[in-house]
């Protein structure tokens, strides 16, 4: 071999040699890689499932406070009576003025719409009140 023909060999080997432990260097760092990437993987599952659990929860409870108030069981049972907007306000009226905790009450107690007992705001609305009164208890 010549010397030009012995130093491409030397080099062509240390290439080969540096690209074999090249080879080894990067195996090893997939399978480092890899287990990170399952570790990173998992994590991010994990933290998703908890902002899925939270949003369930948090949704669940607004349903639960929205469904079993008094103000949607009142809105509820104006629906029912086919009760128009200015009926509601009507009744939401006379519940503040007895300062009823539950307007809802209007709708099994009769006595809270006996127009002798508003006051003199409402009074002017009495045959309302009282076509109201007969329209939930007649």
């Amino acid at each position: 071999m010549t010397g030009s023909t012995l130093a491409a060999t030397l080099l062509a080997g240390d290439l080969l040699l540096a690209a074999a432990n090249l080879g080894a260097a990067s195996r090893r760092t997939d399978r480092v890689d890899t287990g990170e990437t399952w570790v990173w993987l998992a994590v991010a599952g994990g933290m998703i499932a908890l902002l899925c659990l939270a949003v369930r929860l948090v949704s669940r409870w607004q349903h639960r406070r929205r469904q079993h108030s008094h103000r949607s069981l009142f809105q509820g049972l104006c629906r029912t009576h086919g009760l128009d907007r200015g009926a509601r306000r009507l009744l939401r009226q006379v519940a503040r003025h007895h300062r009823l905790r539950q307007p809802a009450r209007l709708f099994s107690e009769p006595k809270w719409l006996n127009p002798a007992n508003l006051p003199g705001a409402l009074r002017r609305r009495a045959a309302e009140v009282a076509a109201l009164r007969n329209r939930l208890f007649a």
